[in-house]
């Protein structure tokens, strides 16, 4: 199969030849998959450290869609001092309607500033 490598760090690749794959391309993806899913789908950029989020990797033959009810996930919005107004005063709006919180951030200096845009986002202004 495919690679020797049995793991991946980030920015490192694995290579093969089409020797090694021409007879079962799809044996030879799915054994490239089980050997390195973990950097595949789970490993972040250092970039990206503080961000909090769940990532969903299903292997499934059906070809339908998989519904997964994300209903109660959002918890807040935060928008860019750089978006369109009325795109704002939209998100503003939806938000309020589901009862959670909507910031305005702004950053200068490497500093930001929190500006909380509906009632819900002032307690966390505090």
């Amino acid at each position: 199969m495919p690679g020797t490598r049995e793991s991946l760090e980030y920015g490192e690749a694995t290579s093969f030849s089409y020797d090694e794959v021409k007879t079962d391309v799809d044996a030879a993806i799915a054994d490239l998959i089980n050997r390195y899913h973990q950097a595949y789908f789970f490993l972040k950029h250092k970039d990206w450290e503080t961000e909090h989020e769940y990532r969903f990797v299903v292997s499934d033959e059906r070809q339908e869609p998989l519904f997964v009810s994300l209903e109660d996930a959002l918890v807040g919005v935060c928008v860019t001092e750089n978006m369109i107004p009325n795109r704002i005063e939209q998100i503003t709006r939806m938000a309020t309607d589901q009862k959670i919180p909507a910031a305005k951030i702004s950053w200068k200096y490497n500093s930001s500033t929190f500006c909380p845009l509906n009632d819900f986002a002032k307690e966390l202004d505090k």
